[in-house]
């Protein structure tokens, strides 16, 4: 579904639909509880004089489940608190309001920052900044971002550093919880909304309602092509290095590169050539594949073009069971994407008493 900016009543619906509701009721009150644990800690007062150690061990725990809210890239989590002092110091920094908000983003965030901690990003920080105080700091992560997306309110990125940038992340946020009913209206349940959209079924079906696109509500067993893909993606996910030994997954703070979310669905798998440093997405099909899959990964591709690349080109991969006649043909005006087919065996044996 092409992304179209809602108007403002648009979005009220949205964020008012049954379907979206629901699931935050199933989630917020765990999240909620969550929150409370968090905040025992994430106070500057409490950071100065609890010990290293206990420091540590309260961050691992935060880390692991992801706040209970979305999930960090467990690859990174040891790395962070390797310089303990290092990163007591940089949660003191960014807690600190008398600086200015940009400047303690930038200064984190940035690879040249002060405080600069591999595998700190986005979403650490403004969920420590959320814990802190929930009524002033918004979330921002990936999952936000495809949300913002699908509605059409994410805002421009070119010429604004990640400090300014955030700005306009919050400015939108405050805009979708003066549109949201009560009690939903606070950043984190929009942030949940925003979740649904970006990646639940739920999401799907309330944009598509509004929109006045025609909705298939089987939210039930997958059929037989989607529990193959499904089987497939988890088969690379095992043997990735030895199907494709020239390709790396790509990792950032939050994401292993599987499922990554964008503002038109989630890239099936986003990797980089090891010695180009050139993005590769891989879309998967369970069955035959149509040209209709030309423009789902094309889109995924400029997404990530104009998200995630700074001078390195991107490149797609479709990897299906079978290729039709039109796929053929459009392919031959595409030069940047590749197809591979995949064959599924089984062996049946007589088990032996």
């Amino acid at each position: 579904m092409e992304n179209i900016r809602l108007s403002e009543d648009q979005l009220s619906s949205v964020l008012r639909h049954p379907e979206i509701k629901k699931l935050i009721e199933e989630w917020r009150e765990k999240r909620i509880e969550y929150h409370h644990k968090w905040r025992e800690w994430i106070d500057p007062l409490k950071i100065k004089e609890i010990s290293d150690e206990e420091l540590k061990q309260k961050f691992e725990e935060y880390y692991k489940i992801g706040a209970g809210r979305h999930s960090f890239n467990q690859i990174y989590r040891d790395r962070i608190t390797r310089d303990i002092e290092r990163f007591r110091n940089m949660l003191l920094y960014l807690l600190d309001e008398s600086v200015d908000i940009t400047e303690r983003l930038n200064e984190i965030l940035n690879k040249n920052g002060k405080y600069y901690i591999q595998g700190v990003g986005k979403a650490l920080v403004t969920s420590f900044l959320f814990d802190f105080n929930p009524n002033k700091y918004c979330i921002w992560n990936n999952k936000v971002e495809a949300g913002l997306g699908r509605i059409g309110w994410l805002p421009e990125k070119k010429g604004v550093t990640k400090g300014e940038y955030y700005l306009k992340i919050l400015e939108v946020i405050k805009k979708l919880v003066s549109l949201s009913s009560e009690p939903y209206n606070n950043f984190g349940d929009v942030d949940l909304a925003l979740h649904i959209l970006a990646v639940e079924k739920e999401g799907d079906i309330a944009l598509k309602e509004i929109l006045g696109i025609p909705v298939q509500k089987d939210l039930g067993e997958e059929n037989e092509y989607q529990v193959m893909e499904r089987t497939l993606q988890d088969f690379l996910k095992k043997n990735f290095s030895k199907i494709f030994p020239s390709l790396e997954i790509y990792q950032d703070e939050e994401s292993d590169g599987f499922e990554y979310p964008t503002s038109f669905g989630r890239i099936d798998i986003l990797t980089k050539e090891k010695n180009t440093g050139n993005f590769i997405v891989i879309e998967l099909k369970g069955g035959k594949a149509s040209s209709d899959v030309v423009g789902q990964i094309l889109s995924y591709m400029a997404w990530v073009e104009e998200n995630l690349v700074d001078n390195s080109k991107v490149k797609g991969i479709i990897i299906c069971q079978d290729v039709d006649e039109k796929l053929k043909f459009a392919l031959k005006k595409t030069k940047d994407i590749e197809v591979y087919t995949f064959k599924m065996s089984f062996t049946v044996e007589e088990f032996e008493l």
